[in-house]
């Protein structure tokens, strides 16, 4: 009788591993645990709040900005990210670049430089305008980063309080 018990207690040992390395190697191979969605990049729509953000371009290595009289000079070197910015909602809201946030590969966190991006949008835009419903706006976000530095992923809220959503510009070492 000991014998009996000990047999099967070998034998659903047995079966319960052939199932978890059958199952393990099916998800391994495509099964929809084993890999996760690419993080959105430059180009894709992305969401937070009422606001839908597209990235279509980020340019680091700028030594200063000019616009007409204007000039501005960083600290380090200017990074300057542009999107289009499109309310989805039914009310109006308005887009701040003081909202908007950038991280190195290494994962410190820059604040957009209001006073260049007045430059580099030659109007209000980048730092407070409304975007009504429907309606949509082109914007240059400037971050001033230190020298040899990148920026790897940005983080955009549709206001001060909103969850944020990061959209990776840049591939991480």
């Amino acid at each position: 009788m000991i014998a009996l018990v000990a047999g099967l207690v070998v034998l659903g040992c047995c079966v319960a591993g052939t199932t978890a390395t059958v199952v393990g190697g099916m998800l391994g191979r495509g099964g929809a645990a084993a890999t996760s969605p690419p993080a959105p990049g430059l180009g894709d729509a992305v969401r937070d709040g009422q606001f839908e953000f597209v990235v279509s371009d980020v340019s680091c290595g700028h030594s200063d900005i000019v616009n007409g009289l204007l000039r501005a000079t960083p600290q380090g070197q200017y990074c300057i990210v542009a999107m289009s910015v499109r309310n989805t909602g039914r009310d109006a809201r308005q887009f701040a670049d003081g909202n908007q946030r950038a991280y190195s590969p290494d994962g410190d966190r820059y604040a957009a430089d209001t006073g260049a991006g007045v430059v580099a949008n030659g109007s209000g835009v980048a730092y407070w305008n409304v975007v009504n419903p429907g309606n949509s706006i082109e914007a240059k976000v400037v971050f001033d980063i230190p020298k040899g530095q990148r920026i790897a992923t940005l983080e955009l809220h549709d206001s001060l309080l909103s969850g944020g959503v990061r959209v990776r510009v840049a591939a991480t070492p």
